[in-house]
């Protein structure tokens, strides 16, 4: 069953009823230890022009964000620029420069709403352990015939692609996929789904999966890490300010495949820095064409604006700049102004980000299995890893405007179609 054809941008999009296939789904899940995610039983088919139009203006916004992030390192020393964007001095050493200016080689899912105008990117998740890739396999194990088009390949078909090149440049023998204990028990998926990848794309390297409390003692060594690739799925948060273990690892020499310079690209402070019309100088006419038209307008909170954005707090949402997993976001038309000005003056003025609430177009699908349609708020993950497209990651809920998986919502996978 699905929904009757419909204008984009103006109404709801098809969607497909696998109400029959969420049990295997399920399992499939479980077997990855993704107790976290609960299936949607629909899939959401997404036009294919509106898809490589989003797709296009991506590449824009990451190559304006790598303008500007010249532009700032020329104009601020390395430990001003950590700290601009939340970086402990201590961890500050754990950032590739390079890599940092350099947008050709970004992992990133963008994070957008179907608004009534056209989509709007909301986040930028700068991350190689960015959620949702495993998604693609477990809903294609039930819906095989979707998977041609290049749109809808597995986001680790792209990575794979893009480790295998980093094994050729840097001489590397072994990967490990690294997680951090205390994250790693939070219902994520683990390692399985990536690792069928990562071997078939590269059958002669060794693939191991550890926690910092499993990996080898010896690897840490001084230079035994030489010819090892690491592939970290934890944040700078996880660590809790213990760096003790990275440190080691830098010692051994091995190579991390994002260090904190992911963190520094996926703060909410970038948005409002793109917005900012004063830096647009800097940028050609496609980036302020995609910054217009697939950004939300996003300014810095300060002292200075504070009364207005108070005043103005209905039709904004008030983001902490170094959050992740939808916390640290206060909705202004849910709270009182003194409450909320004590809410954000608690947590630090300049820590957060303004950004306009997105009217969005409700989506009208089950969230039930075999049951009826409902309007449900729903946001959607677009993959660029290393410039190769793929998607649709879906997050949706009928209870809740923060849609994520660790509020609840329920989880699918949306296909790119004609």
């Amino acid at each position: 069953m699905s929904c009757p054809d419909s204008p984009p941008h103006h109404a709801p999009l098809n969607w497909i009823d696998i109400s029959a296939s969420v049990p295997d789904i399920q399992q499939c899940l479980d077997q990855i230890g993704a107790s976290l995610l609960n299936p949607l039983p629909i899939v959401f088919l997404y036009p294919k022009a509106d898809f490589r139009a989003l797709a296009k203006a991506t590449q824009h916004l990451l190559a304006a964000q790598a303008v500007l992030a010249r532009d700032l390192c020329k104009k601020h020393s390395r430990a001003e620029f950590a700290t601009m964007f939340d970086i402990p001095a201590p961890a500050a050493r754990f950032i590739d420069w390079d890599a940092l200016v350099n947008p050709d080689e970004r992992i990133v899912r963008f994070d957008f709403l179907r608004g009534t105008t056209g989509p709007k990117i909301v986040e930028f998740n700068v991350f190689c352990g960015v959620g949702g890739p495993d998604l693609q396999s477990t809903f294609a194990s039930v819906l095989p015939r979707f998977d041609a088009h290049p749109f809808n390949q597995s986001p680790f078909v792209a990575l794979a692609d893009h480790y295998a090149v980093q094994v050729e440049r840097y001489n590397i023998t072994r990967l490990v996929l690294l997680d951090w204990e205390e994250h790693k028990s939070r219902g994520y998926p683990n390692f399985d789904i990536l690792q069928e990848f990562l071997h078939a794309r590269m059958p002669d390297i060794e693939i191991v999966t550890h926690t910092e409390k499993t990996y080898p003692r010896d690897w840490l060594q001084p230079d035994q890490g030489c010819g090892t690739l690491v592939h970290r799925v934890f944040t700078l948060g996880d660590l809790k300010g213990d760096l003790t273990f990275l440190e080691q690892l830098q010692e051994s020499n091995a190579r991390l495949t994002n260090g904190f310079e992911a963190e520094i690209c996926m703060n909410k402070h970038w948005l409002g820095l793109l917005c900012d019309p004063d830096n647009h100088v800097l940028f050609n006419p496609e980036q302020i064409a995609a910054i217009k038209d697939f950004l939300p307008d996003t300014y810095a909170l300060s002292p200075h604006n504070l009364d207005s954005a108070l005043a103005d707090k209905d039709r904004l949402v008030f983001k902490w700049n170094s959050s992740y997993g939808g916390e640290g976001i206060y909705i202004g038309h849910e709270w009182a102004t003194d409450e909320l000005a004590e809410r954000l003056a608690s947590d630090g003025i300049t820590g957060f980000s303004v950004q306009e609430i997105v009217p969005i177009l409700d989506e009208y699908a089950p969230v039930e299995t075999f049951g009826e349609p409902l309007p449900m708020s729903a946001v959607f993950g677009l993959y660029s890893y290393a410039g190769k497209i793929s998607g649709l990651l879906t997050r949706a809920s009928v209870k809740t405007a923060i849609v994520n998986a660790a509020s609840g919502s329920k989880v699918s996978w949306g296909y790119v179609r004609n």
